[in-house]
């Protein structure tokens, strides 16, 4: 059974209640213009309609409906002819035959057009026998009739012909909608398992962050209270290292959980108060050795109007610039990195950041930058091959920034590098710039570099915090400039000196110092994008203070020089404390792990 087919027989059977008794006046009309029985013609009409009408109440679209409507359909026509036998129009009545004839197609059954089609036929020849003027008004013989036949039969085969073609097309998209529903079945079922993998593998991601955390939280707390004793410069910068390689595992952890997040559209941003000078500075920092492997010179250009604190997500902010430094410095080699930063716009408390990482590298043509921001794509299948990587840094790029409001763009030249510009709009908060102590402010520094580019940068540092600091370009001129304030009455505190400059080094620089026998030398810092376990392994470092590792940070400047340089009167050193309402409260704590216990009591 077809359902499509079944409505519109219905339709059709219907349809021919109405025209079969709209035939009843019809006939009443004929036969009073041709001056026959009008009781006759209003009694042939009643009685095709009416038997028609009963068969379809007591049968619906059932076969015995069907053929009684061909008969009725052809006897319509049939009354007619009679109606006009001796009247110029009794030829165009047997137009009427082949009208009816037609409709029967409706019912998409040929057999019911056959039916209509023979009993055409028979009513001819049996009127050719019977009443041959009903049938031609003159020169009535079979050859007539058989010809009348002939073009019944040939309507009846395109008739017939066509009714099959669509009751095909309807069985046929019965089954394609058959088939349909099966493969949606299917494709319900291979959902919903995937939707239960899905799940199944959230919850093993979140198992297995919880299980990798918490060790991690042991390695993270005890190099904190490590941090708060009393280490030698050496320890704090192992402990340091150790701290800070635990904070990357540990962004590794939630950039897994962040790209199951990504994947299922699921991306949520915090809104919390962050120093955007310090997210980006860490960043350009965590990148200096790797950058310095590959010969690369790190180069931080931070705007003079840039806020220090907004509201926003330090991490994902800080995760779009660790990909697109880490980007730049894969694909460079030799040559500059430049990372910089300014204040594009700022009204109703929102600010807008423009970042842009230059670089020197290999640089891209314009069908490879078309491609560049889609997932798991990159240059080229041969640029994958050299450098690495899944593809995925720039598309998870696109889309944070994208969910931050913002966007991102590439310009780039075969050869000439590449240049990433991000726009990310961030909340307004009050800033909270780096305060140096009295003590620093009352140093007297001198900045020794070879790199103009790199020698500002420190300055830029000292000017924004009050400290006078000279600026000079090699150890010769250091040495001379030391030598020289010595016998004034403000001799230089701090040196910051370059570890690798051409002529005198930095420690050929140290070792001229020493050689001047002065009363005191400045405390000496060495800025060495090396490390400081590489120049200790070369040379003696009795007469070196501290280490700061380029691109150098603000923060951890400051640090160290709080530490070379502390108040004459500070108070110890103590742990955060909380507020004094809360001292002395009681607290429980819940955590199966002893080590984790351990670091919270």
């Amino acid at each position: 059974m077809n359902q499509e087919l079944d409505a519109l027989r219905r339709r059709f059977g219907r349809f021919l209640i109405p025209l079969l008794w709209a035939h009843v006046p019809l006939l009443a009309v004929i036969a009073q213009m041709t001056g026959r029985s009008l009781i006759q013609a209003l009694g042939a009409g009643v009685l095709i309609a009416g038997a028609y009408h009963l068969t379809w109440h007591r049968h619906g679209i059932a076969p015995p409906t069907r053929y009684l409507s061909a008969v009725a359909l052809v006897a319509e026509p049939a009354v007619i002819l009679a109606l006009l036998n001796g009247h110029s129009w009794q030829m165009d009545g047997h137009m009427y035959f082949f009208a009816m004839l037609a409709l029967t197609i409706a019912w998409f059954d040929e057999r019911a057009t056959l039916a209509a089609a023979l009993v055409t036929g028979l009513h001819h020849l049996l009127l050719l026998v019977l009443l041959p003027g009903l049938v031609f008004p003159s020169d009535a013989h079979l050859a007539r009739v058989l010809l009348h036949a002939a073009i019944v039969a040939f309507q009846t085969g395109v008739l017939v012909w066509l009714i099959r073609m669509v009751v095909f097309r309807f069985h046929r998209v019965r089954q394609l909608h058959a088939e349909l529903s099966v493969a949606n079945d299917r494709l319900t079922e291979r959902r919903q398992e995937a939707e239960a993998a899905n799940q199944s593998k959230g919850l093993f991601l979140a198992n297995m962050s919880h299980e990798i955390r918490t060790p991690m939280n042991a390695i993270l707390g005890f190099c904190h209270l490590l941090q708060r004793g009393t280490l030698t410069n050496r320890q704090d910068e192992h402990v340091r290292k150790i701290s800070d390689a635990g904070e990357t595992l540990l962004r590794v952890i939630n950039d897994i959980l962040d790209y199951s997040k990504n994947e299922a559209g699921r991306l949520s941003l915090e809104e919390r108060p962050f120093d955007i000078r310090k997210v980006i500075e860490a960043q350009v920092q965590m990148m200096g050795a790797e950058a310095d492997i590959k010969g690369v010179a790190l180069h931080l250009r931070l705007g003079h109007d840039l806020p220090h604190v907004v509201v926003g997500d330090a991490h994902r902010f800080g995760q779009v610039l660790l990909n697109l430094i880490g980007n730049a410095v894969k694909f460079s080699s030799g040559g500059t990195v430049t990372v910089s930063a300014r204040l594009t716009s700022a009204a109703n408390d929102r600010a807008t950041v423009e970042v842009s990482v230059s670089d020197t590298g290999i640089g891209m043509t314009t069908d490879q930058q078309a491609k560049l921001f889609s997932p798991f794509a990159q240059a080229d299948s041969s640029t994958t091959r050299r450098f690495g990587g899944t593809g995925l840094g720039l598309a998870i790029c696109r889309q944070i920034v994208e969910t931050m409001g913002g966007g991102i763009s590439v310009q780039s030249e075969p050869g000439r590098g590449s240049t990433f510009v991000a726009t990310v709009t961030f909340g307004l908060a009050q800033d909270a710039p780096l305060i140096p102590c009295e003590r620093l402010r009352s140093l007297r520094v001198l900045l020794v570099d070879d790199n103009p580019a790199a020698r500002q940068l420190l300055a830029e540092f000292f000017t924004g915090w009050g400290v006078e600091a000279d600026l000079v370009a090699s150890g010769s001129e250091a040495v001379a400039a030391v030598a020289a304030a010595a016998g004034t009455a403000s001799p230089y505190d701090l040196l910051l000196l370059d570890w690798k400059m051409p002529g005198m080094d930095g420690m050929d620089t140290v070792n001229a110092l020493k050689a001047l026998a002065l009363p005191k030398l400045p405390a000496i810092v060495v800025v060495t994008a090396y490390g400081a376990d590489t120049f200790a392994g070369e040379h003696g470092v009795e007469q070196i203070a501290a280490f700061l590792a380029k691109p150098v940070d603000p923060q951890a400047m400051m640090t160290t020089l709080s530490r070379l340089f502390p108040e004459e009167r500070r108070e110890a050193v103590r742990a955060p404390m909380v507020s004094e309402r809360l001292q002395g409260a009681r607290v429980l704590l819940v955590e199966d792990n002893d080590i984790n216990r351990e670091i919270a009591t």
